[in-house]
């Protein structure tokens, strides 16, 4: 599978069909990276053969890629890797050529289509020759398909039996060295080994093949006695050379016995289960009903004291809403995001909603924002009520009171500086008194605020 950049790419080359064949093959191996090679022919390969490229140039232009991907030094082309793909193309060209000019009165379509199988097949017996023109790879597609233009010529087409036979013989001696599926019938043979050759040119390999193959004729089976042989009848050696002899080998025989039948009066038995899905509908019977006017008065009023104080008769309203029903406060509107207004403007409210929260999961999402928004009489305040009520985490009381010393140094205004340095003072008395932290904790950091600000009294 290609890339869609390869893909691109890969097109965008075949399409420069003004530019000689050579310079063509230079552009695609200096484009791609060389292990990549393979994948893009054979992709090609299927393009081809699927008409996905149908402009002739372009399909010159692939034949002469692949072609010169594959050549030998000695441009020999039955070492060519995908030689049995050019002979399929010419034997389909040929039958193709052969029906078509059999048919009279052709369409234009036919008659393109033809005159391109001719240039096809022309252009891929000048690359299967023997000695290709060299000239060929000067020209560029263009050149090609104009130079035949009225040209319905067919070149002579090799001889495709003898070229499959020569590839087939190629890849037979090519696959000695790598057969290891099976046990290899050519051994060697000690005595012959140890014995000079009298004429000095015959192979002890070959000897001792020939002897093992009149002693041991079963180990040289064709595919069509391999069964019968393996069942306890003797074969005659077929007429094989010493390649196809170490090709075929000797497999050993797989038994593969048939699994009993199943017995259900056996506890042991295994059953095969095929459970099938139940499908129950699940109803939420919250969806789509209404909100109560507690609810509704409730959301109007959190909205309201998110934007400014509220009367202390509308606040009393919502601590008994919430008093009532705690499970509104999950329904309400107030998220963690939006608990910094609350405590700014109505810090009684936000009090009583982060003690309803304390069992919640979302507990520690509004404990951060009071470790990160402004510090402020209000913020200080709602801490400190909590911490008279409920034991919060200690994690959290350090970086509240970091960020309260953090502020204190930052401020630039005089005034409001000190007003803030003796609130973070008080602030601190207050827990140090009721002993909700230890001094030991945070020695370091409160010592260095006091010698900061020990001039504010």
């Amino acid at each position: 599978m290609l890339a869609t950049k390869d893909l691109t790419a890969l097109l965008g080359l075949l399409d420069e069909d003004d530019k000689p064949f050579e310079t063509l093959a230079t552009t695609f191996n200096r484009t791609f990276n060389k292990p990549d090679h393979f994948k893009l022919a054979c992709s090609m390969h299927y393009m081809l053969q699927d008409d996905l490229i149908s402009e002739i140039t372009h399909r010159l232009t692939a034949l002469f890629i692949i072609y010169d991907l594959n050549k030998t030094d000695n441009s020999s082309p039955n070492l060519n890797a995908f030689l049995p793909m050019f002979l399929d193309m010419l034997e389909q060209h040929q039958a193709h050529i052969s029906i078509t000019t059999l048919t009279s009165n052709l369409t234009p379509e036919q008659q393109t289509r033809l005159k391109n199988t001719i240039i096809e097949t022309n252009f891929i017996t000048q690359l299967l020759s023997a000695s290709p023109v060299k000239d060929l790879s000067k020209k560029s597609p263009r050149e090609v398909v104009s130079s035949q233009d009225g040209d319905s010529t067919v070149d002579k087409i090799p001889d495709i039996p003898t070229l499959r036979k020569t590839y087939l013989d190629k890849v037979m001696d090519a696959g000695i060295s790598v057969q290891k599926g099976t046990i290899s019938p050519v051994v060697s043979d000690p005595e012959q080994e140890s014995e000079p050759s009298l004429s000095g040119d015959a192979s002890p390999l070959l000897s001792s093949s020939q002897s093992l193959s009149s002693s041991s004729p079963s180990l040289f089976l064709s595919p069509s006695s391999s069964s019968s042989n393996l069942s306890g009848s003797v074969s005659t050696p077929p007429d094989l050379n010493l390649g196809e002899q170490v090709l075929h080998g000797f497999k050993p025989h797989m038994t593969r016995p048939p699994p009993p039948l199943y017995d259900s009066t056996r506890e042991d038995e295994l059953v095969w289960l095929n459970p099938g899905l139940v499908h129950n509908v699940v109803w939420d019977h919250a969806m789509l009903v209404p909100p109560s006017a507690a609810l509704t008065d409730l959301r109007a009023l959190i909205g309201k004291a998110l934007r400014g104080p509220i009367s202390p008769a509308q606040s009393q309203q919502v601590l008994e809403v919430l008093d009532s029903d705690p499970r509104m406060i999950y329904q309400c509107g107030l998220s963690p995001r939006r608990l910094a207004g609350l405590v700014e403007h109505n810090p009684s409210i936000a009090i009583d909603v982060l003690l309803k929260l304390m069992s919640s999961t979302q507990i520690s999402d509004y404990l951060g924002i009071l470790v990160t928004m402004d510090m402020s009489l209000h913020s200080m305040e709602v801490v400190n009520k909590l911490t008279a009520v409920v034991e919060l985490p200690a994690e959290f009381l350090h970086l509240y009171i970091a960020n309260c010393i953090s502020s204190c140094e930052t401020i630039k205004d005089k005034y409001r500086q000190n007003r803030m340095v003796r609130l973070v003072c008080v602030f601190l008395q207050s827990l140090i008194r009721n002993r909700i932290i230890d001094v030991k904790d945070i020695y370091q950091d409160v010592q260095t605020f006091c010698i900061e600000f020990s001039k504010i009294r």
